[in-house]
């Protein structure tokens, strides 16, 4: 039983390092996504000034262009780290169904392990019982 314990107890670890994994990528996923709502608003800021500037076109332009260039990043980032949850998802999965089908068959050995205890310790009360029924019955014959 110490062996299944051991297992249990390694098969948690594997899925709260699953867990914790996935926290990560939704963090930096969320970051991502903090970032490209900072990009539109400087890109609103900038439109805001372009539009008051006596020379709004090349810089706006250049601006807007590099812009473009950070949110397509962005974008592929947010997309690769969409995978990269997916497959942590799997992993989660995977871990809880192996510690679940480790704790079923660890439940199910320790109550086999009761009833075969439960068992002989009935079996031993019994020929307990047999065996004082026995001398009471030869005594009053």
């Amino acid at each position: 039983m110490k062996t299944v314990n051991t297992l249990i107890r390694l098969r948690k670890e594997r899925l709260n390092d699953a867990h914790q994994l996935r926290n990560k990528l939704e963090t930096d996923r969320d970051a991502l996504f903090a970032r490209m709502k900072n990009l539109e608003a400087e890109l609103e800021n900038e439109a805001r000034l372009a539009a008051q500037s006596e020379f709004p076109g090349d810089m706006y332009a250049s601006f807007v262009a590099s812009v473009n260039g950070q949110r397509q990043m962005l974008v592929r980032e947010i997309e690769a780290l969409d995978v990269a949850m997916a497959q942590a998802d799997d992993i989660v999965s995977e871990a809880y169904q192996a510690l679940k089908s480790l704790e079923i068959s660890a439940e199910s050995e320790l109550a086999r392990r009761r009833e075969k205890t439960e068992k002989t310790e009935q079996a031993g009360l019994d020929e307990v019982a047999m065996a004082t029924h026995l001398r009471t019955q030869a005594r009053t014959d």
